[in-house]
């Protein structure tokens, strides 16, 4: 059934599904903002965190699949040889929104930040107000 929000799940395993009905029962009505919660702050039962991981990695797997395969591979690359990004979700797809939003963008093959720093002529060029006369402490003129 495409376009229907549950036909990117797979089916979960018995005892996902068991551990969610419980969670349910203990939590009542409101148990899908209290298992949000619980996953947002790490404290929620291995079996159901690794639910909302999953579903993370289905998300981010299938942002990567829309892209030309250059891009992709670029991408990936630049995923798996970074120091800084740990094999998280929630990092590749932070890294994927920051493509799409021109943080980071491709040079010569290699993914690059986007021009963060400006030189002093170009900051001495542009348009701003006057800054205003520093008062000392508590406002005071010296």
């Amino acid at each position: 059934m495409a376009g229907h929000p549950e036909a990117d799940y797979p089916p979960m395993m018995p005892a996902q599904t068991d551990a969610l009905r419980r969670y349910a029962d203990q939590h009542g009505r409101c148990w899908k903002a209290s298992l949000r919660n619980e996953w947002w702050c790490a404290s929620a039962d291995p079996l159901l965190h690794g639910l909302r991981r999953a579903s993370l990695w289905r998300r981010a797997r299938r942002d990567l699949d829309r892209r030309d395969p250059a891009t992709r591979q670029t991408l990936l690359d630049y995923w798996n040889r970074h120091r800084w990004l740990p094999g998280d979700p929630t990092y590749l797809l932070d890294m994927l929104h920051g493509f799409d939003s021109g943080r980071l963008r491709i040079v010569e093959g290699q993914v690059q930040p986007a021009k963060v720093v400006i030189s002093v002529a170009e900051a001495m060029d542009m348009p701003t107000a006057a800054k205003p006369v520093a008062g000392g402490w508590l406002g005071k003129r010296a």
